[in-house]
Formats: structure tokens, C-alpha cells, sequence
């Protein structure tokens, strides 16, 4: 389950990466976020719901992360 942890991981980087790419481009041209964005929005949300939820199971199970950070970058997300 670590595995799928990391891989999750990864995808939510990308997923936040062409969000901001996709945010920034529609700032300099000025226009509206149409249906595409929140679309991207529903599904990099449900995904980091996901991770957060790999990552407790993790930590119920007695994985822990080596850094206190992990715990920043892993729920500060949902947070924000």
C-alpha cells in the first residue's frame, strides 16, 4: 500500500501542476474558468481525498513518515 501511496502522490503533483498552469494561462488571457477547470477541480479533489485516506490507513497501520513535513505537504491541502 506504500507503493500505491507514492504513486498517488505523484499524480496529485501533476494534477496540482496543470491546474496552476491552467489557472495561470486563463489569468493572463484574462478569461473565465469554464467546464474544464472545475472538472479538474472535482478530480484533483477527490484524488487528494484519496491520498489523505491512503495516508491514514498507513499511519493506523504503524507507517510513519521520516519527517514531520510529510504531515504539512499531506494535509494541508485539505485544509486549505
Amino acid at each position: 500500500m506504500s507503493e500505491l501511496h507514492e504513486v498517488v502522490g505523484y499524480l496529485i503533483v501533476g494534477l496540482f501542476t496543470v491546474g496552476w498552469v491552467f489557472g495561470l494561462v486563463l489569468w493572463i488571457s484574462r478569461r473565465q474558468a469554464g467546464d474544464w477547470f472545475w472538472r479538474w477541480l472535482t478530480v484533483a479533489q477527490v484524488v487528494a481525498i484519496a491520498q489523505a485516506l491512503l495516508g491514514a490507513i498507513l499511519f493506523v497501520a504503524g507507517g510513519r513518515p521520516t519527517t514531520w513535513l510529510h504531515y504539512v505537504y499531506g494535509f494541508g491541502p485539505l485544509v486549505i
